[in-house]
């Protein structure tokens, strides 16, 4: 299990998923991408165009990063996992996976983690 360091600022944690497209009868799943420390879910967007109508394809924007650049960085790794699987759970009503790439792996680790203890 990741232990974070000992922090004593704790923020309120704002993610953001891509937008929720028009739900296609075609679709068997969904695929949730995790970017690279740093990045931002806008890295995945030919995957979401390049999927279709197959799956899904959301990605998840930290604060701090890409349009929620004026939001201060989450310091806090559980309230982080947990603020992400809130946005997720909704998502959980059809068969997905999820993809992180680099520091997102390790993200995309835990929270699915944490879902399966759901």
């Amino acid at each position: 299990m990741w232990v974070s360091p000992e922090v004593t600022d704790a923020v309120s944690v704002e993610i953001a998923l891509t937008p929720q497209k028009p739900t296609h009868a075609g679709l068997s799943g969904r695929l949730v991408c995790f970017p690279h420390a740093g990045g931002a879910g806008e890295r995945f967007h030919d995957w979401m165009s390049g999927f279709a109508p197959v799956l899904d394809v959301r990605a998840v924007t930290l604060p701090g990063r890409a349009r929620l650049l004026d939001r201060p960085p989450v310091t806090l790794w559980p309230e982080l996992i947990e603020s992400i699987v809130a946005e997720l759970r909704p998502l959980t009503d059809r068969p997905f996976a999820i993809f992180g790439h680099s520091f997102g792996a390790l993200l995309a680790y835990e929270v699915a983690r944490a879902l399966a203890d759901m």
